[in-house]
This record gives structure tokens, C-alpha cells and sequence, in this order.
């Protein structure tokens, strides 16, 4: 916003017509990747902000949102969460059944799942929940970490070139005067 400002832009105006070079009071090109970096990034924390879930979000690991909802997680919210697996005919309905037939099995005929095999049920459906969150949209995904890498990128480039600039002085200052360490 600084570099494109209209008052400054006629400040450089006021510096050509004074005899100044158009060539000497251009805006540098540091500070043009330094403005599109941010933006990158900016629209990159945008779009995480609009697309990621909430729980992904907030708890950030499986371990961690399951730890946190599986105590508050009865019957009710986990209806929800079994319909989404079982009125989808992708990779998590396999793995949806996957699961509820795992404790079947060590069932004897007829009989229902224990709580304990239902509690443990209901761990692997929050964890299977949390990953369908985690990848529930792939082209935001890249896109969000394109704009990142584009961003830091271009922050990287000026931030090493002022760094190697601050090396250097300091090194000459070290090697023409040891003294001024101490």
C-alpha cells in the first residue's frame, strides 16, 4: 500500500521535476517482491481460513481431536458422522466397515458389541472422521500451499540479500578492528 500510495508517487513526480533521474527514484524491486509475497500469503491464509473445517483447524492432528470429542461424542453426533461414511461409495466407506467388522468378528453370533467394543468403535470413526476433514478439499490444498511457497519465496530472496549485505559488513568491520568486540 506504501509503495503504490498516491501521495508518495507524487512525491517521486516532485523529485523527476527537480532534476532528479526517473531512473534513480523508481521503486525497488526488493520491495515489489516483498508486496507480492505478502499478498501470497495473504490470499493463501484466506483461502485456509475459508476452506479448512473447523476441527482440522482447531485440533490440528487426529490424536488430538479425537482425545478432545470422544468424551462428548455420544450417540447422536456419531449418527451424523456414520451417514456421511455410509451414503458415500468412496475409500472411507471401506474403511468405515472396515472397522465396524473388526469387532463384529470377535463377537459370538448374535450378539451385539459390547460398550467397550463400542467405544472403541466410535475412536476409529473419529479418527476416520478427522482424515475425510483433514482431505475433504485437495485443490485448496495446493493451491494454498502454492501461494505459501510463491510468498516465502519472495520474502526469501530480499531477506537473504540484506542478510549476506549485514554479513559482510560485519565481517569487515571484525577483520579491520578486533577490538571493537570487546
Amino acid at each position: 500500500m506504501i509503495i503504490f500510495n498516491a501521495k508518495i508517487a507524487e512525491y517521486l513526480h516532485v523529485i523527476r521535476e527537480l532534476g532528479g533521474s526517473p531512473n534513480e527514484v523508481s521503486v525497488s524491486p526488493r520491495l515489489l517482491l516483498i508486496y507480492f509475497g505478502l499478498c501470497a500469503i495473504a490470499a493463501a491464509v484466506a483461502i485456509y481460513s475459508w476452506r479448512c473445517p473447523n476441527a482440522v483447524k482447531y485440533y490440528g492432528s487426529a490424536n488430538a481431536y479425537v482425545s478432545a470429542v470422544k468424551d462428548v461424542s455420544g450417540d447422536f453426533p456419531m449418527v451424523d458422522i456414520e451417514k456421511a461414511f455410509t451414503h458415500n461409495n468412496d475409500k472411507y466407506f471401506k474403511e468405515y466397515w472396515g472397522i465396524r467388522e473388526r469387532y463384529k468378528k470377535t463377537n459370538p453370533s448374535g450378539q451385539t458389541e459390547t460398550e467397550a467394543q463400542k467405544r472403541e468403535m466410535y475412536i476409529g470413526y473419529l479418527h476416520l472422521h478427522y482424515r475425510y476433514l483433514d482431505e475433504l478439499h485437495p485443490i485448496s490444498r495446493v493451491v494454498v500451499a502454492v501461494l505459501y511457497s510463491i510468498g516465502f519465496v519472495c520474502l526469501l530472496v530480499p531477506s537473504a540479500g540484506v542478510f549476506w549485505r549485514v554479513a559482510l559488513i560485519l565481517w569487515q568491520t571484525l577483520t579491520q578492528d578486533i577490538k571493537m568486540l570487546f
